[in-house]
């Protein structure tokens, strides 16, 4: 096992956990994830950016139902 690999799974597994406990900025990660591309390629990054794509999405779609609720109970 490589050096490289070794970090993506200890990389992985704390961002999971920083994604799932809010304590993480988006921004950043894709910034790492954007060198880390660079010089290892996409098939590298793929997985992980998939991930920090998901719970954008995510945020997304729940503040566009809280959106939606707010207009509808106002009327």
């Amino acid at each position: 096992m490589e050096y490289k690999d070794v970090f993506t799974l200890f990389y992985k597994n704390q961002l999971a956990a920083r994604l799932i406990e809010n304590k993480s900025s988006i921004d950043l990660e894709r910034e790492l994830l954007g060198k880390l591309q660079a010089i290892y390629g996409l098939d590298y990054t793929h997985k992980l950016q998939e991930m920090i794509n998901d719970v954008d999405y995510s945020h997304d779609s729940l503040s566009a139902g809280f959106d939606e609720y707010v207009v509808c109970c106002s009327c």
